[in-house]
């Protein structure tokens, strides 16, 4: 008897234990229920936080041409509707891509000149100031190396002008090759193609087929010829200025130079 007394009291407790444990158990899902703001609720808040932020993540993890890209497409986008529906609102769009793509333009701008500012490696305007006094300085050296080549050529070529004497290009042409040819004191030979004589050639040579053996085709014409090798430099094909002539020498004269350093 007393054995099954004690299994009775035994099962009784234990019956009492479960029906505590449940009540607990109901007690505490309907406080968490209630209190929103605190246990796994808030701990599942965090986790979408984190979700979103994943998200902004992978947006921000675009290269920067893809970012332009978007930008671009996104301008354009907005312009399009608002020209097809021009309300006030696409309109106000249009404005807001376009002002934001200004802002990061002169943003752009502003740093980059304060890059090449604070590194005088980049600073284009040390080897070529704007200026007026530094552009100054620099045509007059330009001009100084120009009127060397010239002067160099001068003494291994021997100008060759061709002309007709009633042709108005040719003879204001003239003038302008006798100064030219004074200045570097450079020899030369006219060529006469209509007998037609101007006062500044008086001594001008007939032609006898050198036009055609050096293939001119227009004149006024003045080449260059190396009386050892015969190479022909055009100097001008029409009328041209003093400093026209000059610099189409320079530029001839370079470009021989070049092709010479690409053999």
């Amino acid at each position: 008897m007393a054995k099954l007394e004690r299994i009775k009291k035994l099962i009784f407790k234990s019956l009492l234990m479960m029906i505590l444990a449940c009540n607990l158990v109901q007690k505490s899902e309907a406080y968490f229920y209630k209190e929103k703001a605190r246990g796994w609720h808030w701990y599942e808040k965090k986790k979408e936080a984190k979700k979103e932020e994943l998200k902004i993540n992978e947006v921000g993890a675009k290269s920067a041409s893809e970012q332009i890209e978007d930008i671009r497409k996104e301008a354009e986008l907005r312009l399009h509707k608002a020209i097809v529906s021009p309300t006030f609102e696409n309109i106000r769009k249009f404005r807001d891509a376009t002002d934001k793509t200004m802002e990061m333009s002169e943003k752009f701008a502003y740093n980059f000149k304060r890059f090449i500012f604070t590194n005088p490696k980049y600073d284009p305007y040390i080897e070529n100031p704007a200026s007026s006094g530094a552009l100054r300085i620099d045509r007059i050296q330009m001009n100084l190396a120009k009127k060397d080549k010239i002067s160099e050529l001068s003494k291994t070529h021997g100008l060759l002008y061709f002309f007709k004497g009633g042709c108005e290009y040719c003879r204001e042409f003239s003038g302008v090759v006798k100064n030219f040819a004074a200045k570097y004191n450079w020899e030369v030979m006219a060529i006469n193609l209509d007998g037609i004589g101007v006062p500044e050639f008086p001594d001008a040579k007939p032609d006898n087929g050198i036009a055609d053996n050096l293939k001119i085709e227009a004149v006024p014409a003045l080449v260059a010829v190396n009386p050892k090798d015969n190479s022909i430099v055009p100097l001008a094909n029409g009328y041209l200025s003093e400093s026209g002539i000059e610099d189409r020498v320079d530029f001839l004269i370079e470009g021989r130079k070049r092709n010479k350093q690409m053999r």
